[in-house]
């Protein structure tokens, strides 16, 4: 296949897919260049770490990882022993639990490991044709703030004083918005930009995601970490809207009260947006 990046990468997923037993659906174009071969010999440190990580995102096991890296090592001329390492990277953890590193979004910063896919992606047009994140933009997409409004939740939630939860739940739609994600796909967000979106302060943000989750209007809330004196140590919360959007209901609107709704999820984040 030839090095050139015009067409091959895309060219380059079903094939890559096969040869090293990975599901096309979740392969993502610019990770199949690399498989493929299609690089220099200076970025082959970075370029086992990338598909390590990706390998991880795609639901691999340290194992299964390892046997794609050992592949990709013998067709490049790499030594399988750098490849192993670079495995024991992608599946390092920090003490919470979380992945220390998570895979590349959509975003690839100049200066780091990522960046040796921005190239390919460019070129491909990511995310258009980028199946994986494709995926995240695909779905109910009358699930909107205007279904919501229709179906009398603002109304509900100031007649049981809970009219700031609609502030929120519009805050998350326009969050959507602005990542090109359809209704309900699962994304990172912080207390402060829920803020922002929302008109409402900062301090009440985990309270009013709380009352939507209760009232089934979130079907996502895992709850970020802004402690600790590092960057590294904090996360923004996972949410995602209940889509489709649920009708109000006497036991949906009771469960405030009562605390009997589900239990914020607390924990282990996935790869999404931020």
């Amino acid at each position: 296949m030839s090095a050139s990046p015009e067409i091959p990468a895309l060219e380059a997923t079903v094939l890559v897919a096969a040869e090293y037993g990975l599901r096309t659906a979740d392969l993502k174009p610019c990770v199949a260049f690399l498989l493929d071969g299609n690089l220099g010999s200076a970025e082959r440190h970075k370029a086992a770490f990338v598909i390590a990580v990706e390998c991880r995102r795609m639901g691999l096991e340290a194992n299964a990882c390892a046997r794609v890296l050992r592949a990709w090592s013998r067709k490049i001329g790499y030594r399988e022993r750098d490849a192993q390492r670079a495995v024991e990277s992608a599946f390092r953890r920090k003490p919470n639990g979380d992945w220390l590193y998570p895979a590349p979004g959509l975003n690839k910063k100049p200066g780091t490991s990522y960046a040796i896919l921005a190239p390919t992606c460019e070129t491909v047009g990511c995310p258009a044709n980028c199946t994986p994140f494709l995926k995240l933009r695909q779905g109910p997409k009358a699930e909107t703030m205007q279904r919501f409004e229709q179906l009398g939740w603002p109304e509900e939630l100031r007649r049981i004083r809970r009219a700031a939860a609609a502030d929120v739940y519009r805050a998350i739609c326009l969050i959507e918005r602005q990542h090109g994600l359809s209704p309900g796909s699962p994304l990172f967000a912080s207390y402060k930009k829920v803020a922002e979106f929302s008109g409402r302060d900062h301090s009440g943000i985990g309270r009013l995601l709380d009352v939507l989750w209760r009232i089934s209007l979130l079907s996502v809330f895992e709850r970020g970490s802004g402690s600790g004196p590092y960057a590294r140590d904090r996360h923004a919360s996972r949410i995602a809207r209940m889509v489709p959007i649920p009708a109000p209901s006497s036991a949906l609107l009771a469960a405030i009260k009562t605390g009997c709704g589900p239990q914020p999820d607390i924990g282990g984040l996935g790869e999404e947006v931020a």
